[in-house]
């Protein structure tokens, strides 16, 4: 039983870590593509992991083992495989012969990586089921704690091993005996920065598909240096949980200038050298000048969005007071502590946090003079499925909360880069502009002419849009949109809808993705009215309908939780880690009491109502999220009290389930519930886009009520020895 716990905690370990290093191996070339090619390459991880099912069916039918070290090595052995693919056949390159080929090679390596788990897993959940009921529990509960160390290590270890590195290691540990497992992921994880590993490893990825278009960006000054050179200079490198940043050099001694690069797309650029005073005078400085001597010398006032600190470096004034807020902790770490000289220092002139811009403004007590958000060219700040990724930054709800944290007097302005007279390009500019105008704000909107960069400007008080219009920067040319009665704008972009890019997609993009999700939706009803039929030949309840049913409720709960609660902790993708950990403890405690929970002995309709009750309860405590609580321990303790009724009720239906299905049938549910899964996804693009997170969560609801409706009232068929699984162990 030991070698058995060591392998279900092992196997936990790599399925949370994978999760995270996978995704960011894919999404750190897919940075430079629109909506449509990354949402329909990202699809492929749900479809991967829908396969996991398949590995525990396969391993019932075919292989017939019970020894899970020879699937545990070859899972090992195709994440390092995995790596190798994501290195030389990544999505950098335009062409789509390409683009295909890196999808296929892609979804091959991680369904073989997927099914090898699930044969490991299906192996040692018959283990546990023959070690009796105490034995099980304990024993999958190993396994959870697996997962949470798994999720926890990596928040950790990707900052200082690498993304690279970690999956390397990850992918080696899985090699050798499962008792080793561990000290082996640490031991080289200790060893992988002195080795200067994730470097080296990043070294082998082929970037020559960066064309000098894509260097270029548009004129851009640094990239079009970068052109001329034979190879691309790297000044710094490093991970962060949202992606890779790369400090990109060009030009020598007084011209030499840095881009900054994320995820291989070129974001701003710094000039270094004696000349650079002169060299900063671009057209947009100079109108960022003007609006910075709009700033009270001695007020607060909050910069959203500074990225390197090139703006930064136009303020007259700068002090403590004023606050720097940027998202990406390796911007911050390099210019705080490796090179503060390379922005002028400017970092060290104020205060600067790292996290979700709104996240910080939300916490913040006392009022400000003035708030910027300062220009860029937008990039969400995860790699999930980006048609579906939320711009909460500039949701109504996020902008009116924005003006109700000034003084009276206080104004908030919004940078645009690149806004051309298109919806698709205008979509953000009117949306707050509404946005402001709704919360009661004054607002002028002014264009600069270049690169279509516009400001917009929104006031609490007449006295403060009078000053702007008399200054300087209110002698620029008013800004006039182009596209306001356009279909797109109709969309609006709000805390329960906030998916911008879904609202701004092509009409024949937006039909391609739903054909795509439309296919993968098809084979899921097909799959699973083949296991239905399948199973209904034999005598007995039927599983299937029951196990699809809480696969998909379960991604649908999950995956809407994580939307619910926004940039809690700091930024979406630690709130998404965070929110995941927390849902698997807590699935672990109900799994832990199904037994003593009287689902299965209450009436179909008390058992129903119930459900519902407890689940709409979860989903109404997210009005309750204390987003502008300031006091971190508070947050931290409050959080968990509202995600313990759903989670807890998440991890009962598992075990119900397994303890009322018949032992031969681990594998046929097993991949039921990964099918169900993969079926969340596309209710995440059938329903959550177009209708919004209510929606959304209400077909979680409907989806559990189903669940209870098909789970037998009647005493189990065997002993209860079920495995109290939690989905998020197969969700990743």
């Amino acid at each position: 039983m030991r070698t058995a716990g060591a392998a279900l905690f092992q196997l936990g370990l790599a399925l949370a870590i994978a999760h995270v290093t996978v995704s960011l191996e894919i999404g750190v070339t897919l940075s430079r593509h629109g909506s449509l090619v990354k949402s329909l390459v990202l699809l492929l991880y749900p479809v991967a992991v829908a396969l996991l099912g398949v590995g525990a069916a396969l391993d019932r039918i075919v292989l017939r083992s019970d020894d899970p070290q020879p699937p545990m090595r070859a899972s090992g052995v195709l994440l390092v495989l995995f790596l190798f693919v994501a290195l030389r056949i990544n999505f950098l390159s335009s062409e789509a012969t390409d683009q295909v080929a890196a999808a296929v090679s892609h979804v091959a390596i991680l369904g073989a990586w997927f099914i090898c788990a699930g044969v490991a897993l299906a192996r040692l959940v018959r283990t546990a089921r023959e070690a009796g009921a105490t034995s099980t529990g304990r024993l999958w509960a190993i396994h959870q704690v697996g997962l949470v160390v798994g999720y926890l290590l990596q928040e950790a270890l990707i900052p200082r091993v690498g993304a690279n590195a970690l999956h390397l290691v990850m992918g080696l540990s899985l090699l050798v005996p499962a008792r080793m497992g561990l000290p082996v992921l640490l031991a080289g994880c200790l060893l992988a920065p002195a080795l200067d590993l994730d470097r080296r490893i990043d070294d082998l990825r082929e970037l020559s598909a960066i064309t000098i278009h894509d260097r270029k960006m548009r004129g851009d000054r640094v990239m079009q240096q970068v052109t001329d050179e034979d190879h691309i200079r790297f000044r710094y490198r490093g991970w962060s949980r949202l992606g890779h940043l790369e400090l990109v050099e060009a030009g020598h001694g007084e011209r030499m200038q840095i881009g900054g690069w994320y995820n291989y797309r070129p974001q701003w650029n710094l000039v270094l050298g004696s000349r650079k005073r002169r060299n900063l005078s671009s057209e947009l400085q100079n109108v960022r000048a003007r609006l910075y001597a709009m700033l009270p010398p001695d007020g607060r006032v909050a910069f959203v969005g500074v990225g390197g600190g090139r703006g930064l470096q136009v303020v007259p004034h700068l002090s403590p007071r004023y606050l720097a807020i940027e998202r990406d902790p390796q911007v911050v770490h390099y210019f705080t502590e490796v090179a503060p000289a390379d922005n002028r220092e400017v970092f060290q002139k104020l205060t600067v946090i790292t996290g979700d811009a709104r996240q910080v403004l939300e916490r913040q007590v006392e009022p400000f003079d003035a708030i910027v958000f300062e220009s860029a060219r937008y990039q969400p700040a995860h790699s999930l499925l980006p048609a579906s990724a939320p711009y909460y930054l500039y949701t109504r709800e996020s902008i009116a909360g924005a003006l109700a944290r000034l003084t009276p007097d206080g104004w908030l302005a919004v940078g645009f880069t690149e806004v051309y007279p298109r919806a698709r390009s205008e979509y953000l500019a009117l949306q707050v502009m509404a946005a402001m105008r709704e919360a009661g704000a004054r607002v002028q909107v002014w264009t600069s002419g270049e690169n279509a960069h516009i400001h917009i400007i929104g006031c609490r008080s007449d006295r403060c849009m009078e000053r702007f219009l008399a200054s300087p920067f209110g002698q620029q040319e008013a800004w006039q949109p182009a596209s306001v009665g356009a279909p797109a704008h109709t969309y609006r972009l709000t805390d329960m809808t906030p998916f911008g890019a879904w609202a701004t997609m092509a009409d024949a993009d937006r039909n391609r993705l739903l054909g795509a999700v439309g296919a993968v939706g098809v084979v899921c009803v097909g799959w699973g009215m083949w296991l239905t039929r399948r199973r209904a030949l034999a005598r007995g309840w039927n599983p299937v309908p029951y196990f699809l049913s809480i696969g998909l409720a379960q991604s649908v709960f999950a995956v809407a939780t994580c939307f619910l609660w926004r940039s809690y902790w700091q930024d979406e993708v630690l709130t998404v880690v965070r929110v995941l950990t927390w849902l698997i403890v807590f699935g672990a405690v109900g799994s832990a009491l199904s037994p003593r929970i009287p689902l299965r002995r209450l009436p179909v309709a008390a058992r129903v109502l119930g459900t519902v009750a407890v689940l709409s309860l979860h989903f109404l405590a997210t009005r309750w999220i204390p987003f502008a609580q300031p006091s971190l321990l508070a947050r931290e303790l409050i959080a968990p009290l509202l995600l313990a009724p759903g989670g807890i009720l998440m991890g009962v239906w598992f075990p119900l389930g397994i303890a009322a299905a018949r032992r031969r049938e681990v594998g046929r549910v097993l991949l039921a519930d990964a099918v169900g899964a993969l079926a969340g996804y596309v209710v995440l693009y059938l329903v959550a886009l177009p209708f919004g997170l209510p929606a959304f969560a209400a077909s979680a609801v409907l989806a559990y009520t189903v669940a209870a409706l098909c789970l037998p009232r009647c005493g189990p068929a065997t002993p209860a020895e079920g495995p109290p699984m939690v989905r998020a162990s197969v969700a990743g």
